[in-house]
């Protein structure tokens, strides 16, 4: 049996252009980043973001055209000790 446990994390992240004409728009988000060795962050998918490992954040530039909607995925899983409590996820 293992002594940890792995939980996955999964958001969309949806943006609407209402506007008559297309619009570009950076849209930023940030996944956990760990500070002890015993608890691992790990990004999985982030839909063509940019991912700065350092600092946890993703950042995609689009362009959206008039009336048109796009969707971008974030996946992270967080591996921690059984015996320990992670809060704030």
């Amino acid at each position: 049996l293992s002594s940890d446990i792995e939980r996955t994390f999964a958001y969309e992240i949806k943006v609407k252009n209402n506007k008559k004409g297309s619009v570009k728009i950076i849209v930023e988000e940030q996944i956990p980043i760990s500070e002890q060795e015993d608890i691992i962050v790990k990004q999985i998918e982030v839909s063509g973001g940019k991912y700065n490992q350092e600092t946890g954040e993703i950042k995609w530039e689009v362009n959206v055209d008039a009336g048109k909607s796009i969707s971008k995925k974030l996946v992270f899983s967080v591996r921690h000790p059984k015996d320990k409590q992670i809060q704030g996820l």
